[in-house]
């Protein structure tokens, strides 16, 4: 299998339940992810966008840093809506909400 070290197979066929539960239709094996689902990688994008959303009002960088920090936002928004999960949208919308609400008595230059 190409991408999984071979202790980690070893570890997954050395149990007939682990290898059920790594099996896949086509006849190969899950990986390890460092994520449990897809609602946890949209919520984990919906957070990475609400701090490049901060860090794009706030920062003072050059053209070339912020450009990057846009083009890294739209990304992970992106990233966020095909996951698929209403509950990453439903928390972008709260975050946004509760940094106005946090920074609504902030003087501006």
């Amino acid at each position: 299998m190409v991408g999984m070290p071979k202790f980690e197979l070893n570890y997954i066929l050395s149990d007939p339940l682990r290898e059920k539960l790594a099996a896949l239709d086509g006849g190969g094996t899950t990986g390890i992810l460092l994520l449990a689902s897809c609602t946890d990688f949209g919520l984990l994008m919906a957070g990475a966008s609400i701090i490049f959303l901060i860090l794009y009002q706030k920062l003072k960088a050059s053209a070339g840093r912020r450009w990057f920090i846009l083009i890294s936002l739209i990304f992970s928004v992106l990233a966020m809506t095909y996951s698929g999960t209403r509950t990453a949208t439903l928390m972008l919308t709260v975050e946004i909400v509760l940094y106005v609400l946090m920074t609504i008595t902030e003087k501006r230059p």
